[in-house]
């Protein structure tokens, strides 16, 4: 064996030992849905969820059918790097949003969009980044205009790019490499099918949600990815907390 190849190793067993069995490469991240009424809707959101996942989002409504969004969410699902980093690992989605809020109080939506993130951020063997692109059909309803419901279907084509931070220049080497940190199979794009079911409560200025999604394709095996993710938001209007009275008297 060759002596880099040795010190390579080495080096990955070292890191090895002070991580846990499991290193994942994805999960599924809140579904934006039931976002707007109408035009003027200024939205702020945080959310938490499973895996050490927190999130920030905010949103404007240009007409009563069109809106823009941007969601940030961090978790914890990888291993090889230092847990001190605020983002360990994180995608950033950015999305338009079709939406028809009917007086019957149905709610429809088209939300596409794309995100980038990172994994494993700064950890000291390799990069490992991803982008998604992703149409999020949705139907909701909302009862005594206070209780949602909602259920929504994520269809996302998921990309991934390795940079090694290690010298491999011998095909032995890759191999190696790839096969300690289970990244053989991240040469191709993945296409997932990921459900939704969401349950708000809507307060006029606030609103509570809890969002649970999964993925619906167990053929992807060779993709080490979590299963499911459970989130709950808050979110506060901004253009009826402080500019309602405003606007009304401009009316």
């Amino acid at each position: 064996m060759k002596i880099k190849s040795l010190i390579l190793l080495i080096t990955i067993a070292i890191g090895l030992l002070f991580a846990s069995c499991d290193s994942y490469v994805y999960l599924p991240t809140k579904q934006n849905v039931m976002i707007f009424k109408e035009k003027g809707d200024i939205i702020v959101s945080g959310n938490a969820g499973l895996y050490d996942g927190l999130g920030l989002e905010g949103g404007y409504a240009f007409t009563d059918n069109i809106g823009l969004y941007s969601s940030f969410n961090r978790f914890k699902i990888s291993n090889f790097a230092s847990s001190k980093y605020l983002a360990k690992d994180f995608i950033w989605d950015n999305e338009l949003v079709l939406y028809k809020k009917f007086n019957s109080g149905l709610y429809t939506a088209m939300n596409i969009g794309a995100g980038f993130g990172s994994l494993n951020a700064n950890n000291r063997y390799y990069r490992l980044n991803l982008n998604r692109q992703f149409a999020i059909p949705s139907i909701g309803y909302t009862l005594a205009n206070i209780f949602e419901v909602a259920v929504s279907t994520r269809f996302t084509r998921l990309a991934y790019n390795v940079n090694s931070k290690i010298d491999l220049s011998s095909d032995y080497d890759k191999e190696m490499f790839y096969s300690y940190f289970d990244l053989r199979n991240l040469d191709k794009p993945f296409f997932c099918i990921e459900p939704a079911i969401t349950f708000g409560l809507d307060f006029k200025y606030v609103k509570l949600k809890a969002q649970y999604t999964w993925i619906e394709k167990p053929q992807y095996n060779e993709l080490n990815y979590i299963q499911d993710n459970l989130i709950t938001t808050i979110s506060f209007n901004i253009d009826k907390i402080f500019f309602e009275h405003k606007n009304s008297l401009k009316k």
